[in-house]
């Protein structure tokens, strides 16, 4: 007998009437039943969100397109973003990913999938663009040709950085690398608007937390600079 896990079934619930209250918040195009279809089916990829950025994606700009007010949509990107932990920008950033992937060739993305690969995750945004940038495929094997030099091509850079990034780490002690790292900052959004600093920020710092695997859950923001806390270093047995 299937258990059925009562918290999730609520979520679920709630998540599908709090859509439908943004939908009505809208007089949304299209009929009724295709509408409804595509809300179910943008609540499946959240629920797979972890294993494909590129059905989300895919999901929403669908969802999107019943939206004629902006700050309905608005409302209900924001719904969406809560549902998945994530900030309203990401969302945003998961619909661009799959609009430039989609660009790819039907082949290619089969083989990508196959591969796991997810050609919407910003991981694999250098990946797509090498891609995009080759001939069309003629036939499936030409597309898993593609994919295999393109996946190379983007792994040899991936490691150049890493290695880059630990002479510089090696180089640096732990102050002089924060400083560094808070001045290109500085100098990067010196003159940008608060707000877009703050969502480009945010998307740097979980990227950044996301590709390490970090089990950082909270930031803390302190009166000054000076009262943030360094590491304990733990020294080796």
């Amino acid at each position: 007998m299937e258990v059925v896990d009562s918290d999730a079934f609520a979520k679920l619930a709630n998540l599908r009437h709090q859509l439908k209250a943004a939908e009505k918040a809208d007089s949304v195009e299209g009929g009724i039943l295709a509408l409804k279809q595509t809300r179910e089916t943008v609540i499946a990829a959240i629920q797979a969100f972890q294993h494909s950025r590129y059905a989300l994606g895919r999901a929403l700009c669908a969802y999107r397109s019943y939206f004629k007010a902006e700050g309905s949509w608005t409302q209900a990107v924001k719904i969406i973003a809560e549902n998945i932990g994530v900030g309203e920008r990401t969302v945003y950033r998961l619909m661009e990913g799959y609009e430039s992937a989609s660009r790819l060739p039907q082949t290619m993305l089969e083989v990508l999938e196959e591969q796991k690969i997810d050609p919407a995750a910003g991981k694999n945004s250098d990946l797509v663009d090498n891609l995009l940038e080759m001939p069309a495929p003629k036939t499936r094997e030409e597309a898993a040709s593609a994919v295999k030099a393109a996946s190379q091509s983007h792994l040899e850079k991936k490691r150049a950085a890493k290695k880059a990034i630990a002479k510089l780490s090696q180089r640096d002690g732990l102050d002089q690398f924060a400083h560094r790292i808070l001045k290109q900052f500085g100098e990067r959004y010196r003159s940008v608007k608060a707000e877009r600093r703050d969502e480009e920020v945010r998307y740097i710092l979980e990227l950044v937390v996301n590709t390490l695997r970090s089990d950082i859950r909270e930031l803390r923001q302190y009166g000054r600079p000076a009262l943030v806390p360094k590491p304990t270093m733990k020294e080796a047995a």
